[in-house]
C-alpha cells in the first residue's frame, strides 16, 4: 500500500512544492500532533494485534475516539476486502515512533469519495476502552471560510518521514472537480507536499480546524528534467454525511456543524439550478410523464443507481405490471425521464439543457420509444410533459454499510417456480444488489468450462452474463454495466426460499481496478421464467463443473 507510483493519479499523492513556514501557535500544534495518528491494519481479527504493512494515518474527529481516514487506508487490494480492525498510533514524543495505544473497527464508509470512519473501542491490550476514556480530537471546520493563498498545514506518517509524525505547509490553491479537469467542490487544491502514507491525515486551516483528508495528486513528466505536479485534499465537509448519522459528539469548530453555501445539496456538492431548480431530478420526488396520446405514468424516485442517478418505479393507468423508472442527464446534456416495463417496451421524455418550464411543469420534451430486442432509441415525433408532483430533497448515497432504503423493483409473479444452483438453460432470472438498477439475466447455453452463459440486460445496456461455483463453493452470478462489474455471490448454505435466493454478497470491480471490491450491500437473485424441457435437459451437467474464481 504505501509506494510511490509515477503516473496520472496517484492514490497516496505526490511530492510538491515548498511553501511558507509554520505558523500556528504552539497549543494548535500540540492539538494536531495528539489527533493526528497512525493506522496499521491488523492481520487477525480478534485477540492480540498483529501488525499488517498496509496502513496510512488519520485524524481523531471526537473526544469519543472516532477517526477520520482514507477508504483505501482500510481496503486491501489483495483480498479485495476492508480491514476491521486496526491498530492506532499515538506520538508521545515527536522525535519517537508512534506508541500503540488504541485498537479501533470500522464504523462507516464512503468508497467511492473514498472517506472512511474508524472507531476505537479496545486499548492496546485489546481490552474494551475504559469507560469516560477521552481522546484529544480536532475541530472540524468549514472549507468554504476559507480563501485563496491561505496557509494549510498538513500532518501525517508518510513513508519518506521515517517512523515519526511530518509537518508541512503550503497554501489553499483553489477548488475543482471529481474529474480534476472542471469546476466543483470535490477537490481541494494545494502546493503542500504530500507523499506516500499521508492518506487519511489531516489538513488544518489558519485556526488549527480540519479542512481536509489529503488523498492524491497528479503528476506530470513534461521532459527528462521537467516534472509539474499538483495534490489534492477531499475537503471534510463531503464527510459530513459521514459524521452526522454515526458520531454522536463530532468537535465541531465552533461548538456546532458549518453551514454551507445554499447551492451545496446534502451529498456536499454543488446542487445545479436548471429550469428552475426543478432539474436534475431527486430522489424522494413524485412526478408525471405525459406522451401525447399515452396514459399518463407516474414515477416515484426511491434510490439511486451505480452512477449516482434516481431510480424507482412507475405505474401507468390499465397496465398492471410493473415500470422501472429512471431519471438521468446525458453526456449530451440532455434531461431523460424514462420508463421502461418487464417486457423491455421503453419510454422516454427528452429535455434540452434549457427546457422550458411553468410552475413545476417542464414542457416541450421530446417523446422516444424502444421496443424489445431494439438498439437505440425512436423518435415518436410526439410531444411530451412531465411534471413534479411530490417535492424531494438531494439525498447523499447511504453510507455502509447501509440499511435497505425503499424495496427494490418487484419481480413479475413466478407462478411457484422453485429455485436451484447453478440455472438451467433457458431460465431467466432477476439479480438486484441494493441501490443499483435490477439486471435481467438470460441463460442460453454452457460456457468452455461447461458453467451457464447467456446474456444479462440492465436498463438499455446489454452484455454477456455467467453464473458458476467458485473454488469456495460460493454460488454467484457475474454481471456488467459499462464501466464495472458486478458479482452477487451466496454462501454454499444458502438459503432458497421458493424462486429466490436471499443475503448475497455484492462485490464490484471498476475498469482499471486489479481487484474486484465488496459493495457492503445485499444481493439477491430470482426465478421468473424456466426454458423448455430440452434446455432443461441439456443443462443436468452443469453440477458437474465449477469455474475458477475466488473474491
Amino acid at each position: 500500500m504505501k509506494q510511490l507510483v509515477l503516473r496520472l493519479f496517484v492514490t497516496f499523492g505526490l511530492v510538491a512544492s515548498l511553501a511558507q513556514a509554520q505558523t500556528l501557535p504552539k497549543e494548535i500544534r500540540t492539538r494536531i500532533v495528539q489527533s493526528v495518528v497512525e493506522v496499521l491494519a491488523l492481520e487477525n481479527d480478534t485477540g492480540a494485534p498483529l501488525l499488517g504493512n498496509q496502513g496510512g494515518s488519520g485524524t481523531v474527529i471526537s473526544t469519543s475516539g472516532y477517526i477520520l481516514t482514507n477508504y483505501h487506508v482500510i481496503f486491501d487490494d489483495d483480498t479485495g476486502k476492508e480491514i476491521k480492525r486496526h491498530a492506532i498510533r499515538f506520538t508521545e514524543n515527536p522525535s519517537k515512533e508512534p506508541v500503540l495505544k488504541g485498537i479501533a473497527t470500522l464504523a462507516a464508509t464512503l468508497p467511492k469519495l473514498d472517506l472512511a470512519l474508524l472507531k476505537i473501542t479496545q486499548d492496546a491490550t485489546g481490552n474494551p476502552i475504559a469507560a469516560g476514556t477521552k481522546f484529544v480530537a480536532s475541530p472540524v471546520g468549514n472549507p468554504f471560510d476559507m480563501v485563496l493563498g491561505e496557509r494549510l498545514t498538513i500532518a501525517g506518517y508518510p513513508d519518506i518521514g521515517g517512523r515519526t509524525m511530518t509537518f508541512t505547509n503550503g497554501v489553499f490553491s483553489g477548488w475543482t472537480a471529481e474529474n480534476y479537469r472542471s469546476s466543483g467542490t470535490n477537490w481541494l487544491k494545494t502546493d503542500g507536499k504530500i507523499s506516500s502514507g499521508n492518506s487519511g491525515g489531516g489538513a488544518f486551516d489558519e485556526q488549527g480546524n480540519l479542512i481536509g483528508v489529503p488523498t492524491g495528486g497528479i503528476v506530470r513528466q513534461l521532459s527528462q528534467t521537467q516534472i509539474e505536479a499538483q495534490n489534492y485534499l477531499r475537503p471534510i465537509h463531503l464527510a459530513y454525511q459521514l459524521f452526522e448519522p454515526n458520531v454522536p459528539d463530532t468537535a465541531w469548530a465552533g461548538g456546532r456543524r458549518p453551514t454551507l453555501p445554499s447551492d451545496i445539496d446534502a451529498t456536499g456538492l454543488v446542487a445545479p439550478k436548471i429550469a428552475g431548480g426543478l432539474l436534475p431530478a431527486k430522489i424522494g420526488q413524485v412526478w408525471t410523464m405525459t406522451i401525447a396520446g399515452l396514459p399518463t405514468w407516474t414515477l416515484t424516485l426511491a434510490r439511486l443507481d451505480q452512477d449516482g442517478d434516481p431510480i424507482g418505479t412507475a405505474t401507468q393507468a390499465g397496465v398492471s405490471q410493473p415500470f422501472i423508472a429512471y431519471a438521468y442527464e446525458t453526456e449530451d446534456g440532455e434531461f431523460f425521464f424514462h420508463v421502461e416495463s418487464q417486457k423491455n417496451d421503453a419510454y422516454a421524455c427528452v429535455f434540452d439543457d434549457a427546457p422550458t418550464f411553468k410552475g413545476s411543469t417542464l414542457s416541450g420534451g421530446q417523446a422516444l420509444n424502444s421496443s424489445p430486442n431494439a438498439e437505440d432509441w425512436q423518435n415518436m415525433k410526439r410531444t411530451c410533459t412531465v411534471s413534479l408532483q411530490v417535492t424531494g430533497a438531494a439525498v447523499a448515497a447511504p453510507a455502509t454499510p447501509a440499511a435497505p432504503t425503499q424495496p427494490v423493483v418487484t419481480p413479475p409473479a413466478t407462478g411457484g417456480l422453485t429455485a436451484s444452483f447453478p440455472p438451467k438453460l433457458g431460465q431467466t432470472w432477476t439479480v438486484t444488489i441494493q441501490n443499483l438498477s435490477p439486471w435481467r439475466l438470460e441463460f442460453t447455453k454452457l460456457d468452455k468450462e461447461g458453467d451457464p452463459e447467456g446474456t444479462g440486460k440492465q436498463a438499455k445496456f446489454t452484455a454477456p452474463t455467467y453464473a458458476f461455483v467458485d473454488d469456495e463453493g460460493e454460488r454467484v452470478f457475474q454481471m456488467f454495466s459499462p464501466n464495472t462489474t458486478y458479482w452477487c455471490g451466496f454462501a454454499k448454505d444458502a438459503v432458497f426460499s421458493g424462486a429466490t435466493i436471499s443475503n448475497g454478497k455484492a462485490y464490484a470491480q471498476v475498469k482499471g481496478q486489479s481487484t474486484p471490491r465488496p459493495m457492503n450491500r445485499p444481493c439477491t437473485a430470482t426465478l421468473i421464467a424456466v426454458g423448455s424441457p430440452a434446455m432443461l435437459q441439456a443443462s443436468s451437467v452443469l453440477d458437474l463443473f465449477a469455474k475458477r474464481f475466488v473474491f
